[in-house]
């Protein structure tokens, strides 16, 4: 439910109307983590949280691993690709 309270709110526009294509919310999760692999616990219930929204295109996902990449190709922010997979070990894979 936190999810989709955080959805919720970041899509209330200025005028407190709703406005759900200038909202999105991100889930970052850790791609070793085996709850989070096709099938399993996490990944279900990623996948029924986004069948009964209204506009599932609100909700996204990415791994660190996959941001840690895409990180990567950005010389200013080399820091942080390189904090990253020093402190937690992010390798730059899917």
């Amino acid at each position: 439910y936190q999810i989709v309270r955080n959805l919720l709110a970041a899509s209330i526009d200025e005028t407190g109307h709703f406005a759900p294509e200038h909202a999105h919310t991100l889930i970052i999760y850790d791609a070793r983590n085996p709850a989070f692999w096709p099938g399993s616990y996490a990944d279900r219930q990623w996948w029924a949280v986004i069948r009964s929204l209204k506009h599932p295109r609100m909700l996204r996902r990415v791994s660190w691993q996959k941001l840690t990449r895409h990180l990567s190709q950005f010389d200013d922010l080399a820091w942080l690709h390189d904090g990253l997979r020093a402190k937690y070990g992010f390798a730059d894979q899917p």
